[in-house]
């Protein structure tokens, strides 16, 4: 029993690895000025869809999903703050419920500018 719960909580990790990796190299990629296409991109996603769905938290799936939706509708949407929240919740199971980070912690790691962030926070309050 004992194996089978470490061999489920490492394949978790490892789809929570996994889709973050995907949207940093995804946001990388655009940066970088890579057009890529979407195929090169869609077999890991797969990958990130089922190893979310068959080894995920609810909470974590769900949110993804609801990502996912938002991202996929041709509507300029804000869908980073989804994405925020999944990584959030990342960050709230792999430390056992005790992580401080906030989704503007993360944005500054992603962004790197103070500044930067704080113009998005206010574009999104106008909104």
């Amino acid at each position: 029993r004992k194996i089978l719960e470490n061999y489920v909580s490492d394949k978790k990790y490892m789809a929570y690895y996994n889709a973050v990796d995907l949207f940093y190299s995804i946001m990388n990629d655009k940066k970088m000025g890579i057009d890529v296409a979407p195929s090169e991109k869609f077999e890991i996603m797969l990958t990130v869809k089922k190893d979310l769905f068959v080894y995920g938290s609810d909470e974590a799936f769900l949110v993804f999903t609801k990502f996912l939706c938002a991202s996929s509708n041709n509507e300029q949407k804000d869908y980073f703050n989804l994405f925020l929240n999944f990584m959030l919740i990342v960050r709230k199971e792999i430390s056992g419920g005790t992580s401080k980070i906030r989704a503007v912690d993360i944005m500054l790691n992603l962004i790197q500018s103070q500044e930067e962030v704080e113009i998005y926070n206010e574009l999104m309050k106008n909104q």
